[in-house]
Parts: C-alpha cells; sequence; structure tokens
C-alpha cells in the first residue's frame, strides 16, 4: 500500500506491515508500504493505491539503458517469443504513457500560441493603419502646429495621447478577464501555480513600448514634413 492509502486505516508506515486491514469487503495483509508518487495526470492528487501480488503477471517493466534501443527491443522480442510463444509481443515506452496523460494541454498550448499571434499581428495591423490615417487626417495642424513653433517632441506627444489612453482602458479591461479565464483553467490542477501580478505588468508595459514605438516612427515622418507641403494648398 502507499501511504495514502494507510492514511484511510489511520495507520503509520512503521507499524502498518504485518498487520491485517479489511480492503473492499477482504481481509488484506500489509506486506509492505511504498512512498507516495504520481502515477496519474498532476490534475488530481495522489490517489489509494494497493498492489496485490497476486502470482499473475500481466506486464512488465524493463529499465533501459538508452544506447541501442532497436537492438533492445529486438532481443526482448525474441525472449518473449520464447518463453510466452502464445501470448502476442506488445511494448510502450513509459515516457510516451506519461506524455498522453498530457495532450490536451500541449494542444490547448498549441492553439493558444497561434491564435494569439494572428490576433497582436492582426491588432498591430490595424493599429498601423489607423494610426496612419489619424495622422494623414490631421497633417495640416501638424503642419500649422510647426510653422508656429512646435517642436518634434510636441506633436510626437500630441499624437500619442489619445492612443495611450485607450490602450489603458483595454488593459484595464482585459486583465480582470484574462485572470478569471486562467484561473478557472488552473483550477482543474490539483497542484497549480499562483498567477503573479508582474506577468500583467510586463504585458501592458510591453503594449505601451510597442504601440509607441509604432506610434512615434509615423509621428517623426509626419513631423519632420516641411510644412510647405501640408499648408501649399491653404
Amino acid at each position: 500500500m502507499n501511504e495514502t492509502t494507510l492514511k484511510q486505516f489511520n495507520l503509520a508506515p512503521d507499524e502498518a506491515i504485518g498487520k491485517t486491514v479489511l480492503y473492499r469487503g477482504k481481509k488484506c495483509l500489509i506486506k509492505g508500504v511504498i512512498k507516495d508518487f504520481h502515477f496519474s495526470s498532476m490534475r488530481a492528487g495522489i490517489n489509494p493505491l494497493v498492489l496485490f501480488l497476486n502470482g499473475y503477471l500481466n506486464m512488465m517493466m524493463v529499465r533501459v539503458s538508452g544506447s541501442s534501443i532497436s537492438k533492445t527491443i529486438n532481443f526482448m522480442k525474441e525472449k518473449w517469443d520464447t518463453l510466452f510463444p502464445d501470448h502476442p509481443f506488445s511494448m510502450t515506452f513509459l515516457n510516451d504513457d506519461f506524455n498522453k496523460l498530457y495532450q490536451s494541454e500541449n494542444r490547448t498550448e498549441k492553439i493558444f500560441y497561434l491564435f494569439g499571434i494572428l490576433a497582436v499581428a492582426l491588432a498591430y495591423l490595424g493599429l498601423f493603419g489607423l494610426v496612419s490615417y489619424s495622422i494623414q487626417q490631421r497633417i495640416k495642424e501638424i503642419g500649422i502646429r510647426k510653422t508656429l513653433g512646435a517642436g518634434t517632441a510636441n506633436i510626437i506627444g500630441l499624437l500619442s495621447k489619445d492612443y495611450i489612453k485607450y490602450i489603458l482602458l483595454a488593459n484595464i479591461i482585459a486583465f480582470p478577464l484574462a485572470w478569471y479565464a486562467v484561473n478557472k483553467w488552473l483550477e482543474g490542477f490539483a497542484y497549480r501555480t499562483e498567477i503573479s501580478v508582474w506577468i500583467f505588468l510586463v504585458v501592458m508595459l510591453s503594449t505601451f513600448i510597442l504601440v509607441l514605438v509604432m506610434i512615434s516612427l509615423q509621428s517623426i515622418k509626419a513631423a519632420t514634413t516641411n510644412p510647405v507641403e501640408s499648408l501649399r494648398y491653404e
């Protein structure tokens, strides 16, 4: 029995061996105690485990070195076919079996990466177009301000002000929703990490930097244009 099973019988590991307990309607003699270990997905905690020594073998676990895997498998198959000719040889790798426990998580991770990249790319393409259009609409205003003595930094600040407010508002709306969604997903695991505030702060800072770089590049282009070009028809 593992240590979790012993707790159900109120037995300590050092006093359990040799005791007889009633397990699922049968009297069982405890012959050994094993430490708790994970034998299922980490979505669940460590469950009770009882191993019966009934003399019937239907599975073997073999540790291999990792070199010459194909030769090792062929050797085991030959020995198996010699000893058990009536039973077909079938094998799996334990690490593959454990990886299957987390196939859904791996699939979800890839989907989130893909859609996350697409969403960010589309958002920045849209923002690039919106900034370009907005600056084009205000090109005469920029020319007038430059004529009246406004510097490049003043114009960049003027054009960035509205976008910064919208980005801040978007983050304020998105962060609680993201925290709630991730927290609900993590509740499905017996062992989970905590959601740190700094993750959201890093995301917000990265968003501001990327957007400011984009706006600044467009704004500098407009701010350094000769005012005569934008005011020639006024």
